[in-house]
């Protein structure tokens, strides 16, 4: 494990900074890392915060009316990290739950993290066996076209924040423009 430098002034780049070297790192589990690291800061204890996830009923609403919902793993493992078997395990116990819960066919996946290292070819292959259809990272573009070389490892336009329609418009342009065929 490597040091994170964070003497920068900006908060947000620093805590960026700190997930990328974490995410990183496949030395310790995360539960491992986060440990460690709120032992290294002497964290108080988390207040208790309100459930911030939706539940089962209001996915089931959403779903019930159009929505469509996808799996992101049963713990939000980086894919990459695990063997061939536990990455198995988490795609497709995660989608067999959802479904079990939500009496409907899930079809998506999002890889956790979503990095081009946070998911291998074979992990595709996993996805596709274990009976999903399309898979998205979390690398930015725009997808021109859906085949098979392309269905496991989709691109997508982040919308974070509180980025303003405009800001949306201009991110998309200039990826076209930057990406067409």
């Amino acid at each position: 494990t490597s040091a994170v430098d964070l003497s920068g002034k900006n908060q947000s780049q620093n805590i960026r900074k700190l997930l990328f070297a974490f995410k990183a790192d496949h030395s310790y589990s995360m539960d491992e890392k986060l440990a460690q690291l709120k032992r290294a800061c002497q964290a108080p204890p988390l207040p208790k915060t309100p459930n911030l996830f939706a539940n089962w009923q209001q996915l089931k609403d959403m779903a019930d009316n159009g929505m469509t919902i996808g799996s992101h793993t049963r713990s939000h493992p980086i894919l990459a990290h695990l063997t061939k078997e536990q990455q198995r395990q988490e795609l497709s116990q995660s989608r067999s739950y959802i479904e079990s819960q939500l009496a409907r066919p899930i079809y998506t996946l999002a890889y956790p993290v979503g990095r081009a290292d946070s998911f291998t070819e074979q992990t595709q292959l996993l996805a596709k066996q274990s009976g999903y259809r399309v898979a998205f990272s979390f690398m930015t573009g725009i997808n021109f076209r859906l085949d098979q070389s392309s269905a496991f490892a989709l691109k997508r336009i982040s919308v974070d924040g509180n980025k303003s329609v405009e800001a949306l418009k201009m991110q998309i342009l200039s990826l076209n423009d930057m990406q067409r065929p």
